[in-house]
């Protein structure tokens, strides 16, 4: 993940080139090169295998909306993450935006291991995020919660 622009604006955002994943963390704008194709493989057979039983229903619980590589706003950070999920009492119909606000059950990779955050500084504002956004533990996941 490499730091474009500090104090960056949602401008700056989508200015940076289709080739790239954008995001803002605390104000600072990153960006990162979009997956490659095993990458998008795995995320996408992850995707299908919980959309059967936990988006539709089908052999699982259902009650879930899951969305690939949404765009998440939460205050003036910006976070795409590959999967996310919503439980249908909280998110019945999908926003017209092409952006959620929102919190998602599962959020960013780097939120949700923030040992897998970049060193030093990008770090800490990883810490500072989870604190924000109310993720101090993982949560053990219920017979019906899909493991993300």
């Amino acid at each position: 993940m490499k730091l474009l622009k500090k104090n960056a604006t949602y401008d700056d955002l989508r200015g940076v080139s289709d080739h790239f994943v954008a995001e803002m963390l605390t104000g600072d704008l990153y960006a990162f090169p979009r997956p490659a194709l095993p990458h998008a493989r795995a995320s996408s057979v992850l995707g299908a295998a919980l959309t059967g039983p936990f988006d539709q229903g089908r052999n699982g619980p259902g009650g879930w909306l899951i969305l690939d590589g949404p765009e998440l706003h939460f205050g003036h950070d910006v976070l795409v993450p590959d999967l996310a999920a919503w439980r249908r009492e909280r998110l019945p119909t999908l926003p017209a935006e092409a952006y959620m606000t929102l919190a998602a059950i599962g959020r960013s990779r780097h939120l949700r291991r923030p040992h897998r955050c970049p060193r030093g500084a990008v770090r800490r504002r990883c810490t500072r995020a989870r604190r924000a956004l109310g993720l101090r533990g993982v949560r053990r996941p219920g017979r019906d919660t899909p493991r993300l």
